[in-house]
């Protein structure tokens, strides 16, 4: 991962590694384990990590937890005003989505279904969140998760690990673990009441 002012972090079983010289030379910035995902917004880096959620607001020289409920990060991303994740509770037995409009200073979990294993989110307008996860699962939230729709892409087959939408060609791009392309759905940012249709599956 690349940061706006050109340093780059490599991730590695036993933690997280910083160049400032374009990868002449690297130094050790986290030793809590694992790291994987980072995104950056103003300043502030999130990052995935085999304690949860972790932060950094120096350029990834120093690193606290900011979500730490006892299992590993498994996603991160930016929405307007802030960040969102995906971590595994220990407790519950389940991947909770979190949001923080604040730096990630303060996060809020929203009320995501405990029966999907949840990959990736997106945050499409105020309230609204979209979700994907094992099974072709698909899920969202128009109440800021109080409630969720679930549909499970009878087209789709395998976990989706990762998606993205774009508002000009109104499309999602969907990841299928192990596929060797990519899925393209029509919708639109209020996905929350629509249906998909168009499912197909493009060339490498």
């Amino acid at each position: 991962f690349e940061t706006s002012d050109g340093a780059v972090f490599l991730g590695r079983e036993n933690g997280l590694y910083k160049s400032g010289d374009r990868g002449q030379s690297w130094k050790q910035v986290q030793n809590g384990g694992w790291v994987m995902d980072i995104v950056e917004a103003d300043g502030v880096l999130i990052a995935t990590g085999q304690g949860g959620i972790i932060r950094s607001t120096d350029n990834g020289e120093h690193w606290e937890s900011v979500i730490n409920e006892g299992g590993v990060g498994i996603a991160v991303e930016r929405i307007d005003g802030g960040f969102a994740a995906i971590s595994y509770n220990t407790t519950l037995k389940a991947r909770r989505i979190h949001i923080a409009v604040d730096s990630g200073k303060t996060w809020q979990s929203l009320q995501s279904p405990r029966t999907v294993n949840l990959n990736d989110c997106l945050l499409l307008s105020e309230d609204c969140f979209r979700a994907v996860g094992d099974s072709a699962s698909w899920i969202g939230t128009s109440d800021g998760g109080n409630t969720w729709l679930f549909d499970q892409i009878l087209d789709l087959v395998g976990d989706i690990y990762s998606f993205s939408f774009s508002p000009i060609a109104q499309n999602f791009y969907v990841g299928i673990y192990g596929a060797d392309s990519l899925t393209i759905m029509t919708g639109n940012s209020n996905y929350c009441t629509d249906v998909i249709n168009d499912v197909f599956t493009s060339g490498p």
